[in-house]
């Protein structure tokens, strides 16, 4: 019986740190809700972008992607975060648990050139 050998993330290829921004919620004191992108957690990625041919294709597509991002398997992670990555960020537009083996995350991100106003 032949044994099915999957490609895996090369973990060694994590090089990349990116930050996991996450949106809270809190009242303010006359009543009202602020909300603010705080930072969840630091992870290391493999981050790859897309080629100009996968991009010119996914115009098409309702769901842009501009990069694919690989992390180990965080159990909270939603399309809600967004990715931070030196300067520039990404919102979250797939996750796939790899495998379905609970180790990796594969993300398809997009990125946004607006997401500095909002994140501070």
């Amino acid at each position: 019986m032949a044994v099915s050998k999957k490609k895996c993330p090369n973990v060694g290829r994590m090089e990349h740190k990116i930050d996991i921004i996450r949106k809270t919620t809190a009242r303010k004191d006359g009543g009202g809700i602020t909300e603010t992108w705080t930072k969840n957690v630091s992870v290391w990625s493999s981050i790859k972008p897309k080629k100009i041919n996968e991009l010119l294709a996914a115009q098409n597509l309702e769901q842009q992607v501009s990069h694919t991002i690989v992390i180990r398997y965080k159990s909270d992670l939603t399309t809600d975060d967004l990715i931070r990555f030196g300067t520039r960020f990404m919102r979250i537009k797939s996750i796939i648990n790899i495998d379905e083996r609970n180790r990796y995350h594969q993300i398809s991100a997009l990125e946004n050139k607006n997401a500095e106003e909002t994140v501070s």
